[in-house]
């Protein structure tokens, strides 16, 4: 019983830092702002994008991310990956160019 106890407190205690929808909607609203897809429509996308977001970020993160006001300072808030924000920041100077 003991065991049992402990493996929930455990748990429990992991999903107390996970954020809520509202708050990795807004991140996500945040990110594609800075990303400059925030025009695109993606409804299934989004969807699975909030789910990832409140598995697998801590509210710290998406705090972060909803408080950024660039993409540098997106990438330290360690939400997504330097991959792609590199693959984002090349394509906005590719556009910027033409």
């Amino acid at each position: 019983m003991k065991k049992v106890i402990v493996i929930f407190a455990l748990l429990f205690a992991g999903a107390c830092n996970k954020p809520s929808e509202g708050d990795c909607r807004k991140a996500l609203e945040r990110i594609r702002e800075l990303t400059g897809t925030a025009n695109i429509q993606g409804g299934a996308d989004v969807e699975a994008a909030v789910r990832s977001c409140r598995g697998n970020s801590s509210k710290e993160q998406v705090k972060c991310a909803m408080e950024a006001s660039s993409l540098e300072q997106l990438e330290r808030c360690g939400i997504v990956g330097k991959e792609e924000l590199e693959a984002i920041k090349a394509e906005q100077e590719a556009e910027r160019k033409q």
